[in-house]
């Protein structure tokens, strides 16, 4: 498990992800990260420290991810969870309030933005 801290005050957020690059720019931008790409052990730490956010990557097999989803909904359906989705079709179930989504595009840094102000904009409700 990586962890990527800003500041003691700074947000929290559980990254379920195997790209450290996502950790380090939401690190950047004055997020405290824990990243790792294990479900166990993703698992135990938010039992642990209940993070403010949980950013989940979902593969194209993303059937552990999803199980993962629900036994902290199940533990805490209060949690806020938002999913990076790699794959432009998938379609999320009904009842997920936030999705991150990544898109294809050319500029990576109009990406990284997007993916922050969406980040940003889940704190702000």
């Amino acid at each position: 498990m990586a962890s990527h801290s800003k500041t003691d005050s700074a947000t929290r957020i559980l990254l379920v992800d195997n790209r450290q690059k996502r950790a380090i720019m939401l690190s950047t931008h004055g997020y405290d990260v824990e990243s790792t790409s294990n479900l166990n052990e993703a698992y135990l730490f938010w039992r642990a420290e209940h993070p403010d956010l949980v950013l989940l990557a979902l593969s194209k097999d993303s059937d552990r991810e999803l199980r993962l989803w629900e036994r902290i909904k199940r533990a805490d359906p209060e949690q806020p969870v938002a999913f990076l989705i790699k794959d432009a079709l998938y379609r999320p179930v009904s009842c997920i309030a936030d999705v991150i989504g990544k898109r294809k595009t050319r500029n990576s840094k109009e990406h990284m933005k997007g993916v922050i102000d969406k980040v940003a904009a889940v704190f702000a409700a």
